[in-house]
């Protein structure tokens, strides 16, 4: 007999992108829990709102013993901010995260380019805030790095090919 599969928690910065948000799908449909940060700046919400009706996960819930197996939460907010991260935020909410997966950076050209120096920051502070907290005492958490628009690479329109090729290379993390 196999073993028995534990649900893994996942903290997806950027989860309302394209990208992001088949992440989200792929990781529940694995019966994953997932919590989906984003400041909405180019994610949307509608990338999510079929996950609307699943069951919430709270740090509560977790330590009450309730199964976390295809829990879904969504937290809004900026990965350059360490509190909405940590303390005050994902990890206060939601607890330890078992791989934290950055795709939090704006990809295509004409949304890095109306504010380069935010989205700088979002690719540095944001990658440090988000390396911070994958790397607490208190968790174990795997790092997945970011999409290639954070390398200038453009990742196009969403549903263009070379999206769906960059959406494909993500998934390919996966266990």
């Amino acid at each position: 007999m196999a073993p028995e599969k534990t649900a893994k928690r996942h903290l997806v910065l950027g989860g309302a992108g394209f990208i992001g948000s088949h992440l989200c799908d792929a990781l529940l449909a694995r019966g994953d829990a997932v919590v989906a940060f984003d400041d909405m700046s180019t994610g949307r919400a509608s990338n999510l709102e079929h996950l609307a009706g699943r069951r919430a996960w709270t740090a509560t819930t977790a330590r009450l013993g309730a199964p976390i197996e295809g829990a879904f939460s969504f937290v809004e907010g900026d990965v350059r901010d360490p509190t909405r991260l940590g303390w005050n935020g994902a990890h206060f909410l939601h607890g330890d995260f078992d791989v934290v997966w950055n795709l939090a950076c704006p990809a295509s050209p004409p949304a890095y380019q109306r504010d380069p120096v935010g989205t700088l920051m979002t690719c540095v502070v944001g990658t440090k805030n988000a390396l911070d907290l994958a790397s607490r005492p208190y968790g174990q958490s795997a790092w997945k790095g970011k999409p290639a628009g954070v390398v200038g690479i453009s990742v196009g329109a969403p549903g263009t090919s070379m999206a769906q090729q960059h959406l494909r290379n993500v998934l390919a993390y996966l266990d």
